[in-house]
């Protein structure tokens, strides 16, 4: 078994006039090949800050979305019709970068902070169950 990790870059796509904007790197992506063959397909969008993973058929399965700071904020998994729908999660962060809030699907959890960056409260909300830990 034959197993390499297989990397390439896609440039935006703009006139030779301006050579700083020809040479702008637009996506970058990797691709992990057992045999030959392509297993999936990891692909950075620059412009939108997101990863797009890709099966072996090249079809969109997950969006990663990042913010400024390279921070996850959020999953969005993108399921064929046939398949069950799993939700999309959202991660809200504070001024500080902590994450402050998760939310998936109906579950919401909240974290809050003590001034050493150590959590001291959780709470975990569902539907009409709500759960909390100090």
């Amino acid at each position: 078994m034959r197993f390499e990790w297989r990397g390439y870059i896609r440039r935006k796509e703009s006139g030779r006039r301006d050579p700083e904007k020809w040479r702008r790197v637009q996506q970058v992506g990797k691709r992990p090949r057992i045999n030959g063959r392509n297993v999936f397909t990891i692909e950075y969008d620059c412009d939108n800050r997101q990863d797009t993973v890709r099966n072996s058929l090249d079809e969109e399965v997950l969006t990663v979305q990042y913010n400024d700071a390279g921070q996850i904020t959020s999953f969005i998994p993108l399921t064929p019709r046939e398949q069950p729908h799993i939700d999309a999660m959202k991660i809200m962060h504070d001024s500080l970068g902590r994450p402050s809030q998760i939310a998936w699907g109906a579950l919401t959890i909240v974290f809050e902070y003590d001034r050493l960056n150590r959590i001291i409260l959780i709470s975990a909300m569902t539907g009409g169950a709500s759960y909390l830990e100090r």
